[in-house]
């Protein structure tokens, strides 16, 4: 919901301390969210931020425990996401085209996690026992990081048994077959 904003004041408390999507991809100039304001917001389950000028997520995110879906692609100014280890109703998990450069802590931690996309970012490493312990994967891209492909081995994704659609690099063809 493109409203052209830079920041949210730190002093605005949101009143609407059940709502459930706050929707402010599109808004280019955004760089800025309190952890004030996410910390009033406990019921939220949908968090879309893409497409903003956000620098840092702020550490509140963590305390979202009712999240379901955090769509943060094209984050083009992010380099670090706080822990994500709380966040076990997390299904969706989008930050795909952002210059995140790190893996987020706590990612393997999300057992409920359905949807995972890493398309075309920054992360220089990507875990080989990360995607075992995200055995409900049912989404899966790790195609493409800045700078080139990313290949994972085999027996990683061979291991999801619910995945139904996955845009991979594999090391070697003759593995896959």
């Amino acid at each position: 919901m493109e409203i052209d904003i830079k920041e949210i004041p730190s002093n605005l408390s949101p009143r609407y301390p059940k709502l459930g999507t706050l929707l402010l991809c599109g808004n280019y100039k955004l760089e800025l969210i309190t952890d004030f304001f996410l910390k009033k917001l406990c019921g939220l389950k949908v968090l879309d931020l893409c497409f903003t000028a956000i620098h840092e997520l702020p550490g509140s995110v963590a305390g979202l425990a009712c999240l379901t879906a955090s769509l943060l692609m094209g984050f083009y100014k992010m380099r670090h996401v706080p822990s994500l280890a709380k966040l076990m109703t997390l299904e969706m998990l989008d930050f795909c085209c952002a210059t995140l450069e790190e893996m987020p802590h706590g990612l393997e931690l999300l057992c409920n996690l359905r949807y995972l996309n890493l398309d075309r970012t920054r992360l220089k490493e990507f875990p080989a026992t990360m995607l075992s312990n995200l055995s409900n994967l049912q989404f899966l891209c790790l195609h493409q990081s800045l700078g080139g492909f990313r290949s994972v081995e085999v027996e990683e994704v061979a291991g999801l048994r619910m995945l139904e659609s996955s845009k991979c690099h594999f090391y070697d063809v003759i593995d896959f077959n």
